[in-house]
């Protein structure tokens, strides 16, 4: 899997997150560079699972299986129940990085 930097200008609000999120998620679309950006500084941390959502937030070089192993071990510790809207970024980040692999099927 190939490796990306994103240098994304910006983090967006959590209102403008949550629109695009919505609209990704409804329309299958891809989420912007500056919605992933935003997602992965929700989720980074220094730790082993976690610091390929770093590396993106911080606009640093990844590896795309490394940041989808990132988000597989929050989508297991995450409850759909208790936390719907961050289950929906997950997936919407997933997608993204599936459109940067050329995996992404509309």
């Amino acid at each position: 899997m190939p490796t990306i930097q994103i240098q994304a200008p910006r983090l967006l609000s959590s209102e403008d997150l949550k629109i695009e999120v919505d609209d990704s998620v409804q329309n299958h679309e891809v989420i912007s560079d500056a919605a992933a950006k935003t997602i992965a500084a929700g989720w980074h941390s220094p730790g082993p699972e976690g610091q390929h959502f770093s590396r993106l937030s911080h606009g640093m070089e990844f590896q795309t299986a490394d940041l989808l192993a990132d988000i597989d071990h929050a989508l297991n510790w995450t409850d759909p129940i208790d936390q719907p809207a961050a289950v929906l970024e997950l997936w919407a980040l997933r997608t993204w990085v599936a459109h940067w692999t050329g995996d992404y099927r509309s």
